[in-house]
């Protein structure tokens, strides 16, 4: 892949640093407004939709410096 911030997530010399955060909605209609605004923002990301229920379950977005991504998630609640 030719993305800059994924290159520099996997690099080998940030591997003992890679981190992924868990959020929770509390809908699928809130997830799928997150969805729509980081699409409205151009933020790369994945709507995933459970088969056969057709139900959305969760988004991944591609590896982004948190200052980029985190207004459009602010929605969202730290999952514990």
């Amino acid at each position: 892949m030719n993305d800059a911030d994924v290159k520099a997530y996997t690099s080998p010399q940030n591997i003992p640093r890679m981190y992924k955060v868990v959020l929770s909605a509390t809908s699928e209609e809130d997830l799928k407004q997150v969805s729509e605004t980081l699409n409205k923002h151009k933020i790369v990301h994945h709507l995933w939709i459970e088969q056969p229920e057709n139900y959305a379950t969760c988004i991944a977005t591609k590896p982004y410096k948190k200052s980029v991504v985190s207004p459009f998630l602010s929605t969202l609640k730290l999952y514990r």
